[in-house]
């Protein structure tokens, strides 16, 4: 007996998955949830440590203890995001499966991946204003330079150089490649991201650039939220006369905490659907990323000054 459309969906969420894993610029940061515990649906607990330094050494007396202290900040989820797809019992269970599997591949590709992707940059960017660094520059030279700057401020903040991360604009990483003096610094490399291999460019021989679109950076965005006139297609855009582009963010991998709960909630049936002659698909993405305030000085970003749309 052929599967049911239910069936042939359920086999089929683990590809979406896959592409998510593969193509979304961001995903490597997400949590290994042993490192942290879920209080409810929407909020997350992480671990804070605290440990006291060294202290003399007395012959007599020996080792003064020190006091560590472990404690779990609580963080509600920010995003909360999703839609539902139907496809008509018109189409036979076989065609409506192929018809939904293309059609969710293309929304966590053009609609899922860059939305998570630009709202994560967002994030970098409200924490690099709070307590990190933020330099803002209509660059047409000295990309390098603008590294270099870079590179000094997370050096002084104690980042350590083998957890550096950055992304950059393609108009950003023109610039660099253009400079005559960056050539003996760049080279590349082998980067394993979430068991996928992929050959990156390295700084330095070891800070990665991750080339980013423009579409998804930015330093602040708007969500639009489906229902509100003129929202309704969903998805996110940059604010005219508001949102700045990006140049380069340079961060510590360490700081960046990307939470996710993201699941396809459920799937529906046509016979229990009571609205429509339709099979459902419920998609939803719960997700944030967090930046501890001890940890956003290891947040570097450079931005346009002119504003998108002026």
């Amino acid at each position: 007996m052929a599967n049911t459309f239910a069936e042939k969906i359920t086999k089929y969420i683990p590809l979406l998955d896959e592409i998510y894993q593969r193509e979304s610029l961001t995903s490597f940061l997400e949590m290994n949830p042993l490192n942290m515990m879920f209080d409810g649906a929407k909020t997350v607990k992480l671990p804070k440590y605290v440990l006291d330094g060294a202290a003399d050494y007395d012959r007599a007396t020996g080792y003064n203890k020190g006091a560590v202290t472990v404690t779990w900040e609580s963080h509600t989820l920010a995003y909360d995001r999703g839609r539902k797809f139907g496809v008509d019992i018109i189409d036979d269970d076989e065609l409506g499966a192929r018809t939904f599997m293309t059609l969710a591949s293309e929304y966590v590709r053009t609609k899922e991946i860059p939305e998570t992707d630009a709202i994560r940059f967002a994030e970098m960017y409200t924490a690099a204003a709070a307590g990190g660094t933020v330099v803002t520059a209509d660059l047409t030279t000295g990309a390098l330079a603008a590294y270099d700057a870079a590179e000094a401020v997370l050096g002084d903040n104690e980042v350590g150089e083998e957890n550096r991360i950055m992304w950059a604009s393609y108009a950003f990483y023109k610039l660099l490649k253009e400079d005559t003096a960056v050539a003996r610094r760049v080279d590349a490399g082998d980067v394993t991201v979430n068991g996928i291999n992929r050959r990156i460019n390295l700084l330095d021989g070891m800070t990665p650039i991750i080339k980013v679109p423009k579409g998804r950076f930015y330093d602040v965005i708007q969500l639009n939220d489906g229902t509100t006139s003129g929202q309704e297609a969903g998805h996110f855009e940059p604010i005219g006369g508001t949102s700045k582009e990006l140049n380069f963010i340079y961060a510590d991998k360490g700081a960046l905490n990307a939470i996710t709960k993201r699941r396809v909630s459920k799937i529906i049936g046509w016979m229990n659907n009571q609205e429509s002659d339709e099979n459902l698909v419920f998609y939803r993405n719960h997700h944030d990323l967090i930046i501890p305030t001890n940890k956003q000085k290891g947040v570097y970003v450079h931005r346009k000054d002119t504003a998108t749309g002026e």
